[in-house]
């Protein structure tokens, strides 16, 4: 980075944010969690005793799926 020039962090603290929630919308067209930052500094008697800036962020989401092919069905004997 050239001297002088300043990373521009779309997540930099920013002191008037204390709740930040944040979705996406992925292309199947349902939304998800994306960042969630907690920005506490300052302010530990609102968030029991926590003073710290926390960010959390989510990414990466995957689709699983399964499928039964044959399912059996099994009596249980009774315990005596």
């Amino acid at each position: 980075m050239p001297h002088g020039e300043e990373y521009s962090d779309p997540y930099a603290h920013r002191d008037a944010e204390t709740l930040v929630y944040e979705q996406m919308r992925l292309p199947s067209g349902l939304w998800f969690l994306k960042r969630i930052r907690l920005n506490a500094i300052g302010k530990a008697a609102l968030f029991n005793g926590t003073d710290k800036d926390m960010t959390f962020v989510f990414s990466h989401y995957q689709r699983f799926n399964t499928e039964v092919k044959d399912l059996q069905e099994v009596t249980l004997k009774p315990k005596p």
